[in-house]
């Protein structure tokens, strides 16, 4: 059996920095989306609208960076190990560590 809920909603501006560089974005974080909460203590994260920031780890999908999605569709999926899988969908995915490098 699988449990949703609904996950936070509301205003939520970030503004990124690299600390070596001194390189700064802003970025709107605002968005909605789902979580799945699946059987075998996996769980994905589906987008309903807006934007949203996701951290991925050396061995993740598509890589090492955090990414700010902006769109709808995408899904980022964790399994049992951990491990991380991000697909974009209809959004944009921006890697803020590439932007501020």
């Amino acid at each position: 059996m699988l449990q949703k809920s609904r996950a936070w909603t509301g205003q939520l501006v970030f503004r990124f920095v690299n600390a070596e560089t001194g390189a700064a974005v802003q970025r709107n974080l605002t968005g909605r989306g789902d979580f799945v909460y699946h059987e075998d203590g996996s769980w994905t994260l589906v987008n309903v609208g807006g934007h949203i920031g996701v951290g991925l780890h050396p061995g993740d999908d598509p890589g090492v960076g955090y990414y700010v999605i902006s769109g709808a569709g995408y899904e980022l999926h964790q399994d049992t190990t951990g491990h991380r899988t991000l697909t974009p969908g209809d959004g944009v995915a921006e890697n803020l560590c590439e932007t501020l490098s």
